[in-house]
């Protein structure tokens, strides 16, 4: 059904047939979930960060949106960052006597992530990391308990503080940008090590 507001303009209503995973029928238009966990991981992970770089460029194209879309931008950086370091935790902090953190605590997983870098190389992640901790721990600081930026209110009522500035998207999505291939590069490099050391068994 669609109801008309003008002659130019039609708003799509519900309709009693509309189911929302229909089977597709055209495979330029469709997509299936993957059945591994690990590649669903990696996929929610690239997918939100893609998503919050998707919306800031959106936001440079339509600019009367930006005060709609801060909100879903920031709530995707945040939860890809969050994957991101859980990814690095249950793939590589068992030896490490690391365990991945079930909440959504940025720092904590933060602190797994630095643990299992520091025993690697002690000297290299004191100089490669304390950037990047600084930009987790400015996240964090923003967003304790992931509710900000999916809600204006607490439970109890009182607004959620934000920062009373001007915020520049496009630094934003720079920066994310670096943080993503930070644990894309960390991910790899540690693959690498898992892989050598596997090797070395055989010998």
């Amino acid at each position: 059904m669609m109801a008309k507001i003008s002659e130019s303009v039609e708003i799509r209503w519900p309709r009693a047939d509309d189911r929302l995973l229909r089977k597709a029928v055209d495979w330029s238009s469709a997509i299936t979930f993957s059945n591994y966990s690990a590649e669903r991981h990696a996929l929610i992970l690239n997918g939100y960060f893609q998503a919050g770089h998707a919306l800031v460029d959106h936001c440079q194209r339509n600019t009367y949106e930006r005060q709609v879309m801060i909100y879903p931008i920031l709530f995707c950086y945040r939860h890809a960052l969050e994957m991101a370091m859980k990814w690095i935790v249950s793939s590589y902090g068992r030896p490490f006597g690391v365990s991945p953190e079930p909440d959504h605590d940025l720092w904590q997983l933060w602190e797994s992530c630095k643990a299992i870098f520091t025993q690697i190389d002690d000297e290299g992640a004191a100089v490669s990391t304390s950037t990047v901790e600084r930009l987790v721990k400015e996240f964090h600081d923003l967003d304790i308990r992931a509710q900000a930026f999916r809600y204006s209110v607490t439970r109890k009522g009182d607004l959620l503080r934000l920062p009373d500035i001007a915020v520049d998207l496009i630094n934003l999505r720079d920066v994310m940008q670096g943080l993503e291939n930070f644990f894309s590069g960390a991910d790899g490099y540690l693959d690498h090590l898992c892989s050598a050391s596997n090797e070395m068994q055989y010998y």
